[in-house]
């Protein structure tokens, strides 16, 4: 069963984990062993420095060993008092092993093959180097480091008591690289809490523009490994351009936003809004481009204004990174939403840009300047849906199965309508039943998905917290869209009363009708196969419905629900139901016999609707 993780452990990926790892032992295991050797023996040769009569002011001038070290030191590393000190760390360990002339040449070889592990533990701005093999690599280069100084130790009078320490960081060094990722990815062990916080950090500070994490995000394993693989790929064989399609509410921005923090980019993670709620989309990528630049502005010291600034910047930085623009809903991109993805490809091989998008994803893969790789979200699954429900209700709550499993019925699994119904559970200042929402709900379902699940923030618009308002505004844009897009908006209200998903509307059903239907437009385009795909592209276009290869149209019961209060609003649903009647009349006449069952359950499923519609309404029952 699928679970909700917690925070961190959404963003801590093995990479990050191995790269925790090493730093515990770097600074748990290796520098406390060599602190007092490193001190011991740079304390020695400098005494002897200071008694060499050819160097008369030497102890004048450095005082003591300590600040002797120093010399072999960058200015940023001379932060450390005594060699002993907590501020002694593995950049000054490496260094002096590497450097002084008092450590013997196997010892500086050795320490100077680390090099690769020393500048990858302090410039962890790239946690995607942090292979096994380079972990692995790290942890044996470690070991060797400490093999060359136990062999000198054997050999080096006054020191002797020091072999036990080394001989306990070997085994520990063994023991961190067979069980330490596992112990940092369980929180256990040493300063694994300090640690993780670092990690953290370092990830956060490459993040720009995005909102929070869905805090109940639940799920969607399958398709964010997918995502995942993706984004490992070779730059030089990666598709520039993924897209994440999927019908209004099913959780799209949710789902990108769970992959930035899971998946770290070393150039950056670049969030952009394209929601033309508020105006067209030149204007919502002005605003977004705008407010993500002014908070590169303090990083960068310098003034950065629109489109052309963000790509240099993200020239600039010349390392993997992932740009997002979310909700790129419109049917046709501008010309400056064109010359913005343009740019980010043309930036370098290694920019990926993410779109999020209720457009189904042929639609965007003849629109977009570039090949595009394509995840289509569909519904929560039922231990999903039941996972989600529990958890954004109460965890600690106990609910019967069946009420849970009744909920999900009612909603069709669908993320917006659980999250709004969960949060109106919630908020209920009286102990509200499951039983008791459910019975409401099917008095009134959109009455009871009134209540949004989030307040607003930078990127979720209220409307796009609300089923019935977020679908409604794809139904005007397909009533009022091109000159196929009338008889599309038509269609949609006809199929409001038919089978719903899980089950499909079947390709004879879609015809001119018997008598011939009243609506001459729809009529023409249902017999005409040329004018029925465009009929097909502008039903799906903004994934309220589903079209199969077969011509079988699918849609979820809660779009039927909301189209069927847009014809309550219109005052036309004896039309309505008249239509469909002649367009399954039709249907059954010229049926195949392989077909006959698939279309009489078409029909008993309509005349169910109608009859419930007309009860709901205090009319007489209607026959088909």
């Amino acid at each position: 069963m699928p679970t909700i993780q917690p925070d961190r452990a959404l963003w801590f990926n093995d990479d990050i984990q191995r790269f925790s790892t090493i730093t515990i032992v770097l600074h748990k295991v290796v520098v406390p062993v060599y602190q007092p050797y490193i001190d011991a023996t740079v304390e020695k040769y400098f005494e002897a420095r200071a008694q060499d009569p050819n160097c008369p002011d030497f102890r004048m001038k450095y005082k003591d060993h300590h600040k002797y070290s120093y010399i072999h030191m960058a200015s940023h590393m001379r932060h450390y008092d005594k060699i002993t000190d907590g501020k002694f760390d593995a950049s000054a360990t490496l260094t002096l092993l590497e450097k002084m002339e008092c450590f013997s040449k196997d010892e500086s070889d050795a320490a100077k093959a680390t090099k690769t592990c020393r500048n990858l533990w302090a410039h962890p701005g790239d946690f995607t180097r942090w292979t096994q093999d380079a972990f692995d690599k790290a942890c044996d280069e470690l070991s060797d480091l400490m093999k060359k100084t136990k062999k000198r130790l054997n050999s080096t009078t006054g020191l002797s008591h020091l072999i036990q320490s080394f001989d306990d960081g070997s085994d520990q060094i063994k023991a961190w690289k067979q069980d330490g990722v596992n112990l940092v990815k369980q929180g256990q062990g040493p300063l694994v809490g300090q640690i993780r916080e670092h990690s953290e950090a370092t990830v956060l500070s490459k993040l720009f523009g995005l909102d929070a994490r869905h805090r109940y995000f639940t799920g969607r394993d399958e398709d964010l490994q997918r995502l995942q693989d993706l984004f490992q790929q070779d730059v030089s064989a990666r598709k520039r351009i993924i897209t994440i399609s999927g019908l209004g509410g099913v959780g799209k921005s949710s789902f990108a936003l769970e992959a930035c923090y899971r998946n770290f980019f070393p150039g950056g993670t670049y969030w952009l809004s394209a929601d033309t709620q508020e105006g067209n989309q030149d204007r919502a990528l002005d605003v977004s481009i705008k407010d993500l630049l002014k908070t590169l502005n303090s990083r960068l010291k310098k003034s950065l204004e629109y489109r052309e600034d963000l790509v240099d910047h993200i020239k600039d930085q010349g390392e993997e990174c992932l740009v997002i623009l979310d909700n790129l809903d419109e049917e046709s991109l501008s010309r400056e939403c064109h010359r913005l993805i343009h740019s980010l490809i043309c930036a370098g091989p290694f920019v990926t840009i993410m779109i999020t998008s209720r457009l189904k994803k042929e639609q965007l893969e003849h629109m977009l300047p570039a090949k595009t790789h394509s995840i289509q979200l569909g519904c929560f699954d039922l231990e999903e849906g039941l996972t989600f429900l529990r958890n954004r209700i109460d965890p600690n709550k106990p609910f019967e199965d069946n009420d849970c499993h009744q909920l999900l019925q009612e909603l069709g699994h669908f993320p917006l309508a659980l999250d709004q119904a969960a949060a109106f559970i919630k908020s209920s200042p009286c102990q509200l039943t499951l039983t008791t929402y459910i019975q409401a709900l099917k008095r009134d379902p959109l009455k009871r998905l009134s209540m949004p699940a989030y307040r607003p923030t930078a990127y979720r618009v209220a409307s796009r917290l609300n089923v019935n308002k977020t679908w409604r505004e794809n139904l005007d844009s397909m009533k009022t869209g091109g000159s196929i897009s009338s008889p599309a908006y038509e269609l949609s209200k006809v199929l409001a009363f038919m089978t719903h998903a899980p089950e499909w509307i079947q390709r004879p059903v879609l015809n001119p009708g018997s008598p011939r239907l009243d609506i001459d437009y729809l009529a023409e385009a249902l017999e005409d196969e040329v004018d029925f795909s465009e009929l097909m592209a502008a039903l799906t276009k903004h994934c309220l419905f589903s079209v199969n290869e077969q011509g079988c149209v699918q849609v979820h019961p809660l779009v039927q629900e909301v189209i069927k209060v847009q014809i309550k609003s219109e005052g036309n649903g004896h039309g309505i139901f008249t239509n469909a009647s002649r367009m399954l009349k039709f249907a059954i006449d010229n049926a195949s016999h392989d077909l006959i069952g698939a279309i009489a359950q078409n029909t008993h499923d309509f005349i169910q609707q109608v009859n419930n519609e007309l009860r709901c309404t205090r009319k007489l029952p209607l026959a088909a």
